[in-house]
């Protein structure tokens, strides 16, 4: 009982940290904007740098948590990678513009290595440790990931307004130090877990699974294509929104760490909601459904000339926001 606690624990804490970190390179575009000479341009191709060697890296981590185990040092690793990143953010306030793009690029990269570690382990761990009863506690992990990505941008935004741009993105880079030596020990003590071994299947298995693959084949082609354009559409969006409210708007940095805040409170609320209207019209209908409500909620915030108007019909837009490669699972294979 004390070690599902311990992993239950580690796992919550690692997906609110991790997920905490969602937003912070959006906010702190706005912040970089403040310095003479940076480019808008130039600090989006750093978020695509991030996004793309996270994508890159992360099932490489899976495979290697299968393989070696040390799950523990796999996933404090990545938080620390990430409290590094914010570390190095926070320097990159106080040099020359000429030098800034390096600074930034280098926090860049350490971002989106640290941000590969949990995913494909978090969700394993909970499995292996609670198994039929994993679903209820997976709901719970996945809520606190949603708290620390809501919670996480007022965090530094207060730290900012204190303390200022350098110093209080680098002492806020110190929660994170935390949060990953907490996962450290929770994970390395007691009981080891290891990632289930990969079996290679009979000949029956393979057979099976080629003739279910085919089946389904064309049908996951076309949801992964769409999955791809909706995840791009809003990677693209939530990148940029920070600067958006900031040029359009002319909101201080301060409103906008605010408004990411607010913007992305219902979706902690929103992911249960989800399941539970998935649950009665079918995952198929609700997937239709959350992509039409998406572009229409978007075309309304370009539209809209309020600010408040703006906030509200984003946050309708960031309720239900991803489909993972869980969703297909469920749209394709259990249905």
């Amino acid at each position: 009982m004390r070690d599902h606690l311990r992993i239950f624990t580690a796992t919550a804490i690692g997906h609110f940290a991790n997920d905490g970190t969602f937003l912070l390179f959006p906010l702190f575009i706005v912040y970089y904007m403040k310095v003479p000479g940076v480019s808008l341009s130039i600090l989006g191709t750093m978020a695509i740098l991030y996004q793309l060697l996270s994508a890159l890296v992360s099932p490489k981590i899976g495979k290697y948590a299968d393989r070696y185990g040390k799950i523990g040092r796999l996933m404090s690793l990545g938080i620390a990678l990430e409290a590094t990143s914010i570390l190095i953010f926070g320097i990159a306030f106080i040099l020359h513009s000429s030098y800034i793009y390096i600074v930034i690029a280098a926090g860049a990269v350490l971002l989106g290595l640290g941000q590969a570690f949990y995913h494909p382990i978090g969700g394993a761990l909970l499995t292996m440790a609670f198994k039929n009863k994993a679903p209820k506690y997976m709901g719970i992990n996945g809520s606190m990931g949603s708290i620390g990505r809501t919670l996480m941008p007022a965090v530094v935004t207060a730290f900012v307004a204190v303390l200022g741009m350098s110093v209080g993105v680098s002492l806020f880079s110190l929660i994170f130090f935390g949060l990953a030596a907490a996962i450290f020990i929770s994970l390395n003590i007691g009981k080891p877990y290891r990632m289930l071994a990969v079996q290679s299947p009979n000949h029956a298995i393979r057979k099976e699974r080629s003739s279910k693959a085919t089946r389904l084949g064309a049908s996951v082609y076309k949801l992964t294509a769409s999955l791809f354009f909706k995840s791009a559409f809003l990677t693209g969006t939530v990148t940029f929104i920070g600067a958006y409210m900031y040029l359009v708007y002319s909101a201080s940095a301060a409103i906008v760490g605010i408004f990411l805040s607010v913007t992305f409170l219902p979706a902690i609320l929103g992911q249960y909601a989800f399941g539970i209207l998935t649950e009665r019209y079918g995952n198929r209908s609700m997937f239709s459904l959350t992509t039409i409500l998406m572009v229409l909620f978007f075309l309304l915030f370009l539209l809209s000339n309020n600010i408040y108007v703006a906030s509200l019909l984003y946050s309708s837009l960031c309720t239900r926001r991803f489909y993972s490669v869980s969703d297909i699972y469920e749209l394709f294979i259990k249905t």
